[in-house]
């Protein structure tokens, strides 16, 4: 049994006052449902451009590699808006504003339509909050689809307070994000616990102080 389901099994929990966690790939499956939107859309584009899939994708991933190497360290590297306009931009060598906007709604209603959350989640959640115990969920990526994703897996109602790299102009590891979180839980790092799924992301609390779990997946 791992540590973090023994944690949960002792209720070991309730020695603390505050938890934080990751949202994406801790929460739900992440991976699962950003392969299948990325399917969808490029035979979409195909469909569209008459193109194969294989090129599309070639594209798409040329794009992703331009974003991240020039907006390494920022919320904005990790936007399929800025990737698919890559991709059309490359299409049509220039931009259609019409189709890259069309192509991002497409992706993101193809992922809402996979996310899940993990068995384990709500169940946890109930009892934080019967023991009031704070929740907080520490994200990478813009606010406004770490928003939507929360809302759609229906858990606003047990979370206090989010933190994203975008807000706080950082991203994991950096201590910054996690300073903003505690600060706006108000409490020390003792009385804390996190849970992630990334051991080099995800254990930015451990450095100060904070009992951290890695979920394995």
């Amino acid at each position: 049994m791992s540590h973090f389901k023994l944690f949960v099994k002792k209720k070991e929990y309730l020695k603390y006052r505050a938890a934080i966690f990751d949202l994406d790939n801790t929460l739900y499956d992440y991976h699962q449902c950003d392969v299948y939107a990325r399917c969808k859309l490029f035979k979409e584009i195909s469909k569209d451009y008459n193109l194969k899939t294989s090129l599309i994708k070639r594209y798409y991933e040329k794009a992703r590699l331009k974003v991240h190497g020039r907006l390494e360290g920022t919320a904005s590297m990790h936007s399929r808006f800025l990737y698919i306009q890559g991709v059309i931009e490359t299409i049509n060598r220039s931009t259609d504003a019409v189709r890259i906007l069309k192509y991002h709604r497409f992706y993101w209603k193809q992922y809402f339509m996979r996310m899940k959350l993990f068995a384990w989640v709500e169940p946890l959640f109930k009892d934080l909050c019967r023991h009031n115990i704070k929740i907080a969920i520490l994200t990478d990526f813009t606010s406004e689809l770490q928003y939507e994703k929360i809302k759609r897996l229906s858990i606003t109602r047990y979370v206090q307070h989010v933190v994203t790299s975008e807000e706080s102009g950082a991203e994991k590891p950096s201590e910054i994000m996690m300073n903003l979180c505690m600060g706006k839980l108000k409490m020390p790092a003792k009385d804390i616990f996190a849970v992630g799924d990334d051991p080099v992301k995800d254990i930015l609390g451990k450095r100060l102080g904070i009992k951290t779990f890695i979920l394995q997946r």
